[in-house]
């Protein structure tokens, strides 16, 4: 498979032909569960607060002739909290239990739940090839001269995009629930994506383009290049460097797994 390459200006070079990672035999199922495995090593713990619904005094006595005590009184030994008393006589209302209003969860989330789904080395490298496969059938793959690499200002991105039929990400909308009381009130539409040889200028450049991101040739994964698990893929723009990097090295094969 072939691709064109680009100068810095947006001019179409030449074409170039794509290393063999970009030849494997693509496996949807296969991308499928290394998208999954990778979405769940980013996910976030959570889990219900220790003490949660159980900030009342609700402890009753169950002795007999015990003072404030529910012995003999033909009532469930729900914990209860007091309203009201006269005398020995009380008010009670049920707390603390999981059947009562206000109560803890009978079971709640546990923080130290484990969700993650482990998946092999070679596995993972195969469906990383496989995406790469996915995303040469889909034309989805520009090259670009080792330039783009050292761009220091977002409008040079901005201008290479355009002159390349490409655009930042605009698309963007407002949650609803909860997200708007924990700080992701919006959601942005997923833009380009670069891949460079190494940590460079482009990165700074590009943070502020909405959508778009910039990513090192050897720290990919499935989840880099995918819009949705179903096959969506996302425009990449590789640097002519990160290209001969990946042939090079052989990245991704088993054979070159030591040389990542």
């Amino acid at each position: 498979m072939a691709a064109d390459l680009y100068s810095v200006d947006g001019k179409k070079v030449k074409t170039v032909e794509l290393p063999e990672q970009f030849s494997e035999a693509y496996d949807l199922d296969l991308i499928q569960r290394a998208y999954r495995a990778n979405r769940l090593h980013q996910f976030q713990s959570s889990g219900a607060y220790i003490n949660a619904g159980q900030g009342v005094s609700a402890k009753l006595s169950r002795r007999r002739r015990d003072y404030k005590g529910s012995y003999g009184l033909g009532i469930s030994r729900t914990p209860r909290k007091v309203l009201w008393r006269r005398g020995t006589q009380f008010g009670w209302v049920g707390a603390l239990a999981p059947g009562t209003v206000g109560g803890r969860r009978s079971h709640p989330p546990k923080s130290e739940a484990t969700y993650l789904i482990k998946i092999n080395k070679k596995e993972n490298q195969k469906a990383i090839r496989s995406t790469l496969a996915g995303l040469a059938q889909a034309n989805h793959v520009l090259l670009a001269e080792n330039g783009i690499e050292s761009l220091q200002k977002a409008k040079d991105v901005l201008k290479f995009l355009s002159a390349v039929s490409l655009s930042a990400a605009e698309t963007r909308r407002s949650k609803t629930g909860k997200a708007k009381l924990r700080g992701r009130k919006h959601s942005t539409a997923l833009g380009p994506v670069f891949i460079v040889s190494k940590d460079c200028a482009l990165r700074t450049a590009a943070r502020n383009l909405p959508g778009t991101e910039v990513h090192v040739v050897n720290h990919l994964n499935v989840g880099v290049f995918m819009k949705h698990p179903d096959g969506h893929f996302r425009q990449t723009v590789w640097s002519q460097e990160a290209l001969q990097l990946l042939q090079n090295k052989r990245l991704y094969f088993p054979s070159g797994a030591g040389k990542q």
